[in-house]
């Protein structure tokens, strides 16, 4: 895969045994019946339905593969895009509170898909929070099923998904067999029995190396022996600008001041286009891929004077939307802005605490029965991204690692020159959800 626009999100789940295990499921060597992640919705309806799949814990909670949805209304499309993105943009305003002084970029589909692997484990309380705070106000059986199918709707042409469960050879009979097969069969995931050494590491990361195309060469660092397993997700987004910027419309040199002020003089992207979006807080543009279905917006304060860290933190769902929905593709607008690489990492352990997922993080209370026999809970969930966004498309990358303890005109048309701090996102013009969220006040 050598296309010059490729966009890379990697989840990265850890689970680790504590001490204090009962009871264990039989051990399963075998790798389990895979299906295509085509088939995903379909299969998902189905087992929902007929309640297929049940824990093979004593646990009387049901898992999420269990719940019934027959009987009662459901969430609309609308409702379910609505509430994603209230978690995505409360995500971002905790990133951006706590990275001043940086460039941010963040993937809410890597945190959610990797999130929900681990969830399809979760009981109780902590499958409420889990899924409550990715999908407010949403019940458990809809806020999964959303998740699924938006796996399944983004794999295509440009976006290709891979999953995998790494587990701990010497922890492997605490961790159940219809868990496993649940995983297999609807997140298409690959199953592997590991030593957790440094042959493991190596092994985990020749797998990521190779799905990611070598952008990410690491997934892990290190892995330690009372690890119960690591749970991998990785998305390929690839595909050139629709139109590339060549010629007059990539000019040498394009005056930047930044966040503190500073005045620095990069490679500038510009040129007329149709496109145009202005809400009462921002104005920006839209630049399609060559997949029509994503493209590029930006979302530049309507304040010059505006600090681009509080605009983002106090950007809300409501506002997103306002914008989005005030795209008008028959606009003429000029647009400049300028090339630029972007790398960032953060711990968002604190942030999905403070938006409501506690216990997850509780080593107490955290409940996590409907994958294993022994106690796990979230110890650390670090995500790192990675964005290059140039003349000819966009790269980008993003890594989520969760471990569990035991991302040219003449006319009077508008213009969106981004020449100070300026907000950004990669879309699924689907559905308008962004799939890369993120802020530039420097120039790197």
């Amino acid at each position: 895969m050598k296309k010059k626009a490729t966009t890379l999100l990697s989840s990265l789940l850890v689970l680790s045994m504590l001490t204090g295990c009962s009871g264990s499921s039989s051990r399963n060597d075998s790798r389990l019946r895979r299906s295509p992640v085509g088939a995903i919705a379909r299969e998902v309806t189905d087992d929902v339905d007929s309640g297929r799949g049940a824990a093979t814990s004593e646990n009387d909670d049901p898992a999420v593969f269990e719940l019934s949805t027959a009987g009662g209304a459901h969430a609309s499309d609308e409702e379910l895009k609505k509430s994603y993105s209230e978690f995505i943009f409360n995500l971002m305003g905790h990133c951006v509170k706590t990275s001043r002084g940086k460039n941010v970029v963040i993937s809410p589909d890597s945190v959610l898909f990797a999130m929900n692997l681990a969830a399809a484990g979760a009981s109780g309380d902590t499958l409420d929070q889990m899924l409550g705070t990715m999908l407010p106000e949403v019940k458990n059986e809809d806020a999964f099923r959303f998740s699924v199918e938006r796996m399944e709707k983004l794999n295509g042409d440009s976006v290709l998904i891979a999953n995998s469960l790494w587990i701990n050879e010497d922890q492997a009979d605490f961790v159940f067999d219809d868990y496993k097969d649940y995983v297999t069969r609807h997140f298409d995931a690959e199953i592997s029995l590991i030593p957790f050494d440094d042959d493991g590491v190596d092994e985990i990361n020749e797998w990521g190396d190779d799905k990611t195309d070598g952008l990410i060469p690491e997934l892990v660092d290190d892995l330690d022996e009372s690890d119960l397993m690591s749970l991998i997700n990785t998305i390929t987004f690839d595909s050139d600008w629709k139109k590339p910027y060549n010629g007059c419309f990539a000019q040498k040199t394009f005056l930047f001041i930044d966040a503190d002020g500073n005045r620095q003089k990069t490679l500038a992207l510009s040129g007329p286009m149709k496109g145009y979006l202005k809400s009462s807080k921002a104005s920006g543009f839209i630049k399609s891929y060559k997949d029509d279905r994503y493209a590029f917006i930006t979302m530049l304060p309507d304040d010059p004077d505006t600090d681009i860290y509080t605009f983002m933190e106090e950007f809300t769902a409501d506002d997103y939307w306002e914008f989005w929905n005030s795209l008008d593709e028959k606009q003429d607008v000029i647009t400049r802005m300028h090339a630029f690489k972007t790398e960032y990492e953060v711990d968002l352990s604190e942030a999905l605490k403070d938006m409501g997922m506690t216990l997850p993080f509780d080593e107490k209370a955290a409940d996590f029965s409907h994958m294993t026999s022994s106690p796990a809970y979230i110890s650390s969930v670090i995500h790192k991204t990675y964005i290059d966004v140039n003349q000819d498309g966009t790269k980008a990358g993003a890594t989520t690692e969760i471990k569990l303890s035991s991302g040219c005109g003449k006319y009077e048309i508008p213009r969106v020159e981004c020449d100070r701090p300026y907000a950004y996102a990669i879309v699924d013009r689907a559905t308008g959800l962004p799939v890369f969220l993120g802020i530039v006040a420097y120039i790197a």
